[in-house]
């Protein structure tokens, strides 16, 4: 029994903090004075906590964002190859969003043939800025530059005579060097590592004939950087180029439209293997996810071979209305409480399981969504009924347990029926879980955006939900039912 209630105890505490995590951000008016309610996050703690706050990614449904406008120019092409050329380049910029860690956007291509006028229309979350959009838009022709020891750049004179020449890339980031037969299409994919120590050492920064592109205050050592992976059939091209390039003091540099974005990383050099097959870079923007991110897509993707150019950029109102959110906050706690004070009349003694699980579960779930809204998770429309259509399952087996133990049990309880149920239940939703969860995969795999946020709810839902039973439940279970001999 003393065992027990430490479990409970540890249970009380856990749900206490994700009850602080879980509280909602809402604003309230009173007699013209503005109340503020929001939940507990790192910066309360301490200012050395992981991450600044908890908090989903935010949606164009109901929390607005930025509606960038882009003009495609295609006028050098025939008529006959317009449609396929924008169609091509519609999908390579969708391609490239579909690899960041956003949570929500929507991409629309507008064709007017007659007037010659070609734009795409991207409504995105706030937080990425025009120069972001530009380079998520950008040409993106990949080039790796090698260091070249036996470079000898040579132009012909007004006799017409072959003479040597000072190297044009003198003080730049590209002299002594010359492009290796990569391009885009031999990278197979290019991912954001994080949580790690990507650097230059100072030997090479040292050695570079223009140092000033590596980003200031970085001391070299950075939490992001870049793997990329090479198809199978160009890892020789990647073994010969860094078999070809010098070992320590020159590093490979990768460029994007002539753009320096990477150099190799210290520490990932060629030791003569045949199974080398990705490279790792230490980049040049800014140490954070969303840049490496987009540096990242830009590499993975084709080359978009016509101009597209930023036209117009504003913010963007939520689309279901700019009170919804706030409006929908308290409708569903309403909703919450109302449930449960149905339950509890109708379960009497039995209903106090219901309650605290049910209590368990929202502030377990909303909890984790927060801690973990920034992996993707965007609070958007479809991805709260997702949550909601799981939270719906996981009431309704928890009346389906209390009726299992009012209707088979009425005439006392032990602890080994009380398993029995428990055991049933659980079982039954695992397996339902695992339905559900390979639905939410297919939808995310095969579905429109809308699909996918509806499939995080539903699967984050289910995944917390499982979580629940299997923890909390053998806790609550001989708290809240009672006990005896028959």
């Amino acid at each position: 029994m003393k065992e027990s209630k430490v479990k409970l105890g540890i249970l009380a505490i856990v749900t206490t903090v994700a009850f602080l995590i879980a509280i909602p951000t809402l604003t309230l008016n009173f007699s013209n004075k503005q109340i503020d309610i929001r939940g507990l996050n790192p910066d309360d703690i301490t200012d050395q906590f992981f991450v600044d706050d908890f908090a989903l990614q935010s949606s164009v449904d109901l929390q607005g964002g930025k509606l960038a406008v882009f003009n495609v120019d295609l006028s050098v092409l025939p008529e006959s190859q317009i449609s396929t050329e924008f169609e091509k380049i519609k999908s390579i910029i969708a391609f490239r969003l579909s690899l960041l860690n956003i949570g929500d956007y929507e991409l629309t291509a507008l064709e007017n043939s007659e007037k010659g006028e070609y734009k795409i229309v991207l409504k995105v979350e706030e937080g990425i800025t025009d120069e972001q959009l530009a380079f998520i838009t950008s040409r993106g022709e990949v080039e790796f530059w090698l260091e070249d020891g036996g470079l000898i750049n040579t132009a012909i004179n007004e006799d017409g005579e072959v003479e040597e020449v000072e190297d044009p890339y003198v003080g730049t980031p590209f002299e002594g060097r010359s492009t290796a037969n990569i391009s885009n299409y031999d990278i197979f994919l290019a991912e954001t590592v994080y949580d790690c120590r990507v650097y230059l050492a100072q030997l090479v920064v040292d050695s570079l004939p223009d140092s000033s592109i590596i980003p200031e205050n970085s001391e070299q050592v950075s939490n992001y950087g870049l793997s990329v992976r090479f198809a199978p059939e160009s890892n020789l091209k990647l073994l010969n180029a860094l078999a070809s390039n010098p070992i320590g003091v020159a590093p490979v540099l990768v460029t994007i439209d002539g753009v320096p974005v990477a150099y190799q990383a210290s520490g990932n050099t060629y030791v003569g293997s045949l199974t080398v097959d990705h490279i790792l870079l230490y980049t040049l923007v800014d140490d954070n996810a969303l840049d490496n991110s987009i540096v990242a897509s830009v590499m993975s993707s084709p080359v978009i071979n016509f101009p597209v150019e930023l036209e117009s950029s504003n913010q963007l109102a939520p689309t279901l209305g700019l009170t919804t959110l706030n409006h929908m906050k308290i409708g569903l706690l309403l909703g919450f409480i109302m449930v449960n004070a149905v339950l509890v009349y109708y379960f009497r003694e039995r209903s106090k399981f219901i309650v605290a699980a049910n209590l368990v579960f929202l502030f377990w779930g909303i909890a984790l969504l927060k801690i973990f809204g920034g992996y993707g998770l965007a609070l958007s429309f479809p991805m709260l009924i997702g949550f909601l259509t799981a939270m719906l399952a996981f009431i309704t087996f928890v009346i389906l347990a209390s009726y299992r133990v009012r209707t088979k049990f009425s005439g006392g309880l032990t602890r080994s029926e009380l398993q029995e149920v428990y055991t049933q239940t659980k079982v039954e939703f695992r397996n339902l879980t695992i339905l559900f969860i390979i639905s939410a995969f297919s939808m995310q795999r095969y579905g429109t955006i809308t699909l996918e946020q509806y499939a995080n709810g539903i699967g984050f839902g289910f995944v917390v939900a499982l979580l629940v039973i299997m923890i909390a439940f053998p806790i609550l279970m001989p708290f809240t039912f009672k006990l005896g001999k028959k």
